[in-house]
């Protein structure tokens, strides 16, 4: 899953905030970001690998955009469960499961678990952060409450260079 530029620039500055790590200002991240240069390397390429990906083996790898699955949840849970083989049947539509399901899977659901709000995640001996840091918003569009029209204008540049020509679109008004 991936999400819209400027929303995943405005998490990721936060969420490195909230680390109490060195302070970077918005600023600096911004242009570290749109160099490319960030812990997990370029965001456009690491995006389009999964895009290609999931084009050349539609079979293997499924691609989903965080504002369409926010946008209609119910129509993607019923993409991936059929993606993994699982589609819903009838009855189980008639039942409701899908709405309990997105409902059990939303987005405050999981911010309010305990695991959420009292546990942490440890990658290595050295790097443990806690689960509450990884639920802020959830929202689209948190990005106009951070960015200046310049900074929304160059990564929209920038996206509509890097994407476009390989048929990835973002509806970049939002």
């Amino acid at each position: 899953m991936c999400r819209e530029p400027k929303d995943l620039f405005a998490s990721q500055w936060h969420f490195y905030r909230s680390l109490g790590e060195e302070q970077v200002c918005l600023e600096k991240a911004f242009e570290l970001f749109c160099e490319g240069l960030s812990p997990y390397g370029p965001y456009w390429d690491h995006v389009l690998g999964h895009w290609k990906a999931s084009l050349e083996r539609p079979n293997e790898v499924l691609f989903l955009k965080y504002e369409d699955m926010k946008r209609s949840t119910a129509d993607k849970v019923r993409k991936l469960a059929e993606f993994m083989g699982y589609p819903f049947s009838p009855e189980e539509e008639e039942e409701g499961k899908v709405q309990d399901l997105v409902d059990f899977c939303s987005f405050d659901n999981l911010r309010n678990l305990e695991v959420s709000r009292t546990g942490n995640f440890q990658a290595t001996e050295e790097f443990k952060v806690s689960n509450k840091l990884f639920y802020r918003r959830g929202d689209i569009g948190d990005w106009k409450n951070h960015l200046t029209r310049q900074m929304q204008e160059r990564i929209d540049q920038i996206t509509e260079e890097r994407f476009t020509s390989c048929g990835l679109m973002f509806d970049i008004t939002t």
